[in-house]
């Protein structure tokens, strides 16, 4: 398990990965494959979790977002 430190964007570059969000008040598991994307919130904990057992590469940021950015 992690907890962003950050603002976190998760993107994934090859493969399929399973992001968990303890916390989250909807669904828990979320499949994220090529070109997704998550955002994390400052304090969120997750973990990411390879199902299928073929390998993913992704990539994650971290940084402060400015203040009135919109996605």
């Amino acid at each position: 398990m992690h907890t962003a430190q950050d603002e976190t964007v998760l993107y994934v570059t090859d493969g399929t990965l399973y992001l968990h969000l303890p916390s989250y008040e909807g669904p828990a598991w979320h499949r994220i494959e090529p070109d997704d994307a998550a955002y994390l919130p400052k304090g969120t904990d997750y973990r990411l979790v390879d199902v299928e057992g073929e390998g993913a590469r992704y990539w994650v940021g971290s940084g402060r977002v400015p203040e009135g950015w919109q996605p």
